[in-house]
């Protein structure tokens, strides 16, 4: 009864850590939509002036995958524990519309599942930070900040291995890079090869295509 009586209340409904939270300002939708425009705005800028050579409207697809799948995803994380990724969705999808291109096909796989990963790890980190009781203007900030220091660190890194790591990659014995072997595969099998040829409608394994679709309905 007490349960009914808290959902009929809407302020006895909500929980002590809600009621202190509410002395922070939150951040408003307009400064995430800010954001995304400058993403999108950078996105459209690489792909289009460098050799990842993605389609513009792929940056549009792909934010609308994400738009339409962060839902289900979260339900799923925050009932379950269990994370669930694009990677292998997307390049499916972008397989199909882009076949033999494996550069651009592997940068919308990369784009899709690294932006549905930062909005679950936003998602949490704000949940962890109203326990906390910490401004959502600073959680956001460093989550932001704490990215863009991963890109620039992710990708310096990436390229003195590979230009000034001499034959530490092929002979070294505690370098194996196997994620990337993994990466490199993918690229191959969705990219260079596409799905068309797997699952199409001469393809080894279009039972596993039908059966998929039967098994989702």
């Amino acid at each position: 009864m007490n349960a009914f009586k808290q959902i009929q209340d809407s302020i006895d409904a909500q929980d002590k850590h809600v009621k202190m939270m509410a002395a922070y300002p939150d951040v408003p939708e307009r400064l995430y939509l800010l954001f995304l425009g400058i993403c999108i705005a950078a996105a459209l800028l690489v792909s289009l002036t460098t050799p990842f050579a993605m389609p513009w409207w792929a940056i549009f697809l792909n934010t609308l995958l994400c738009v339409i799948f962060i839902l289900p995803f979260g339900i799923i994380l925050a009932v379950s524990g269990f994370s669930l990724y694009m990677n292998v969705f997307t390049e499916f999808i972008i397989g199909l519309m882009i076949p033999g291109q494996t550069v651009a096909v592997m940068a919308f796989k990369s784009w899709g599942t690294n932006n549905a990963n930062q909005a679950l790890a936003l998602t949490a980190d704000l949940k962890l930070g109203q326990y906390l009781h910490i401004a959502p203007y600073s959680m956001v900030f460093a989550q932001f900040w704490g990215t863009f220091l991963n890109a620039v660190c992710s990708t310096g890194a990436c390229w003195y291995m590979m230009f000034h790591s001499g034959s530490l990659l092929l002979t070294g014995p505690d370098w194996q890079y196997a994620g990337f072997q993994v990466f490199y595969s993918a690229g191959g099998i969705w990219g260079a090869i596409g799905p068309q040829r797997f699952f199409g409608c001469l393809g080894v394994s279009t039972s596993l295509c039908i059966g998929a679709k039967n098994g989702s309905i």
